[in-house]
């Protein structure tokens, strides 16, 4: 690739979801300060021609995605699953206090490959995000023009990019913290 790729990473808006409740895959809707986040990313892109969006599909991030393709592309957005958070599987809707400690405890013991009950490993989604991260970076280096694209996804998804991007284990993604409504800005 000869131009350079300009990639904003931006988390979704809160969740509408009851604090302490395990959600990675599950489609839950936004919060009713979602205007106001709304406003301040929107903000932020005022100044800036972007080129493509990409999303998860989940509501959390498809709406957002959708509000800001109004505001700044005339292009269809892709959605891609390789973008999704983590799935937990029986985990997911779950309060984390009603999981048992000792399968949490298991998780902690062999963060990378532990098995979530009908979920994914860690490792396997690190692995589907790093493969969606591919083919976007591949279909943005057919371009004649420097690319500029939002990516709309989750705190897992960034954190496992992020870890990819600047070589960081995997092991120590969870010392990366992505807030709601952030943006994170990565030059290729």
């Amino acid at each position: 690739m000869s131009q350079n790729l300009d990639i904003f990473l931006i988390r979704h808006s809160k969740p509408l979801i009851e604090a302490g409740t395990c959600y990675g895959q599950l489609d839950c809707p936004v919060c009713d300060d979602y205007p106001l986040q709304l406003a301040k990313i929107s903000d932020y892109f005022s100044d800036k021609k972007i080129n493509a969006i990409y999303s998860s599909p989940l509501i959390r991030c498809r709406k957002l995605a959708e509000d800001l393709a109004k505001q700044l592309i005339n292009k269809p957005i892709i959605y891609m699953d390789g973008f999704k958070e983590i799935h937990f599987g029986e985990w997911e809707g779950k309060q984390w206090d009603d999981i048992p400690r000792d399968k949490i405890d298991e998780w902690n013991e062999n963060r990378l490959h532990f098995q979530f009950p009908q979920g994914e490993t860690p490792n396997q989604f690190h692995k589907r995000v790093s493969q969606a991260w591919s083919e976007l970076i591949v279909s943005a280096s057919n371009a004649v023009a420097p690319q500029k694209i939002v990516v709309v996804t989750h705190s897992g998804v960034i954190c496992s990019l992020l870890c990819r991007h600047f070589n960081i284990a995997l092991e120590n993604v969870t010392e990366l913290k992505v807030q709601y409504a952030s943006i994170t800005y990565l030059r290729i």
